[in-house]
């Protein structure tokens, strides 16, 4: 079994940009035949800090549905 790490700097509040990146560490991790990927805590938000800013968090709820949108698409192979 082969388990992989992406540890790539997010930015606070850039979820498209965030995403993107979790897409290509997933794609990688599909080409290279990893079957376990694990990223930082909070990389989608860029948010270390736990805090409830409202908006913030209603951004970062629609951030992890796209995240689980993208996720099936690539295991899906497409």
């Amino acid at each position: 079994m082969r388990i992989g790490h992406c540890q790539y700097d997010s930015q606070l509040g850039d979820f498209e940009g965030n995403l993107a990146k979790v897409v290509a560490g997933l794609e990688r991790a599909q080409r290279e035949q990893v079957e376990i990927v694990s990223f930082p805590e909070c990389f989608l938000t860029g948010d270390t800090t736990i805090v409830d800013r409202g908006w913030e968090v209603g951004r970062s709820l629609w951030s992890a549905r796209e995240f689980g949108q993208q996720l099936l698409k690539i295991a899906r192979g497409g």
